[in-house]
C-alpha cells in the first residue's frame, strides 16, 4: 500500500493542475489553429441576458434574414458610432 499524501502535498498537486488548466484555457482565440478560418483572429464575447432579449434578437435576425451574431455586431457598431468610435464589429 502506498502512503497517503499529506494535505499540503494534495493541495499543491491540485493547485499545479488547476494552473495548468487555466493556462490551457487562456490560449488566445487568435492563435488556435483548430478554429475554422471564419473564427481565426476573433475573440468570443458572451453576455448573460434575459430570455426575452435573446428571443427579440432572434426575431430581428429572422426579420432581417441575418444571423444573431450579425444583429449583435450591428448593435455594437451603432454603439461605437454613438460613442465617437469607428464601427469595427
Amino acid at each position: 500500500m502506498s502512503k497517503k499524501k499529506s494535505l499540503t502535498e494534495a493541495f499543491n498537486d491540485r493547485k499545479a493542475k488547476e494552473e495548468t488548466e487555466v493556462e490551457t484555457q487562456n490560449t488566445p482565440t487568435a492563435q488556435r489553429s483548430d478554429l475554422p478560418p471564419s473564427r481565426q483572429g476573433k475573440t468570443r464575447l458572451t453576455a448573460w441576458v434575459k430570455p426575452e432579449v435573446a428571443k427579440q434578437i432572434g426575431h430581428i435576425a429572422v426579420d432581417e434574414d441575418i444571423s444573431k451574431e450579425r444583429v449583435v455586431c450591428n448593435a455594437l457598431n451603432e454603439l461605437f458610432t454613438k460613442m465617437g468610435l469607428p464601427p469595427i464589429a
